[in-house]
């Protein structure tokens, strides 16, 4: 965290343990004043623009050559439509803001073909990755997908608003939450061919090479979007269910886990029913098989929004993971805030079986 000081330099902030009571007073006297009402939530649904580039960036500071290669993000980019038949039709929670995909590729350069004195050049570009919904709100002038927290029209309902998380969605999926790299699942990988644009002279041009093989975009929901590494042109989507069948389940964690000294990956799938169900897998990066570890369900077990969750390594003869997963439960009239475990330890056996 960095915090500017009078003199108009950043300098960093730093937190410990011994800030936490502090810290915690804080945030209750936020919430009590209303704090939050002042702060610049505007700047949140500002439309962004398309730069499908790449276009170069200039480099103030110094980033080291070490550092070169493909950096991926992305997020919410459209939030308003304009020319709808009801007239502007404006999003209201970011979230649910138009998946916006951003690229930017550092390139290590010599002396000569910089423009300044830094050891790396920065190419920079963008693409839209929900231009369907895009398109479906201009035609309809609501947003018929599902959404995260879109002001439900009165004249849908609580019913066609819950329904919209079992049916087809409307102009396709929003997915802009994470970004993953070189996932090992064989089912995943695209029917793309080399993920570098040449020159007529056969090179790879300039700030087009993609250091990643392949690029999927994931949000909360069970399907992974796939984009062109170089380009980010949306190349189609992969339900979980086929890479595993029984991964049925519509629900999933936004973000995956990698394991950093074997690359595998590891995430959860949600079946909603009268009980819920959790089944947690693992993609193992040296074959691309897809395995169930765990399966959870029961009459006591509740449907849960889970957002993310976190792994530990445990120095232990039989168990070489434990996963620790908190959970929101869903009621009938919202989402409880108050944290829940449902599941505590939860085992990837050391052999891999």
């Amino acid at each position: 965290m960095t915090m500017e000081s009078t003199d108009g330099a950043l300098s960093p902030l730093r937190f410990t343990a011994n800030d936490e009571l502090t810290n915690s007073g804080q945030i209750i006297k936020n919430f009590s004043s209303l704090a939050f009402k002042d702060w610049p939530n505007e700047a949140g649904f500002d439309h962004l623009e398309e730069h499908r580039g790449p276009i170069e960036l200039v480099v103030r500071g110094d980033i080291p050559a070490w550092a070169s290669g493909s950096l991926y993000r992305t997020g919410p980019g459209v939030c308003s439509v304009r020319d709808t038949p009801k007239g502007t039709f404006d999003i209201s929670h970011w979230f649910d803001g138009l998946a916006h995909t951003h690229r930017f590729e550092i390139v290590a350069s010599s002396d000569e073909d910089a423009p300044t004195n830094s050891k790396v050049r920065v190419f920079y570009s963008s693409r839209r990755q929900a231009d369907g919904i895009m398109e479906d709100i201009k035609h309809h002038g609501t947003y018929r997908a599902m959404t995260f927290a879109q002001r439900a029209d009165p004249c849908v309902g609580l019913f066609a608003k819950f329904m919209s998380v079992f049916k087809r969605p409307a102009g396709g999926l929003n997915i802009a939450v994470t970004v993953n790299t070189d996932l090992p699942a064989k089912a995943m990988c695209s029917r793309l061919k080399a993920n570098t644009s040449a020159t007529p002279n056969g090179e790879p041009e300039l700030g087009h090479r993609a250091s990643a093989k392949n690029v999927f975009l994931a949000t909360d929901v069970a399907v992974y979007m796939e984009v062109d590494p170089a380009t980010l042109e949306p190349v189609g989507t992969v339900n979980q269910s086929s890479i595993h069948p029984d991964l049925k389940g519509r629900l999933s964690g936004a973000h995956g886990k990698r394991d950093p000294v074997t690359g595998d990956f590891f995430n959860f799938n949600t079946e909603l029913g009268r009980t819920a169900t959790y089944r947690i897998f693992q993609i193992v990066a040296s074959t691309g098989e897809v395995k169930i570890l765990a399966t959870i369900s029961g009459n006591t077990i509740k449907a849960a929004y889970i957002h993310s969750f976190f792994s530990l390594q445990v120095m232990s003869s039989s168990v070489s993971r434990l996963f620790i997963i908190k959970t929101a439960a869903c009621p009938f009239f919202g989402q409880e805030m108050f944290w829940m475990p449902l599941l505590s330890m939860l085992p990837s056996l050391a052999d891999g079986s």
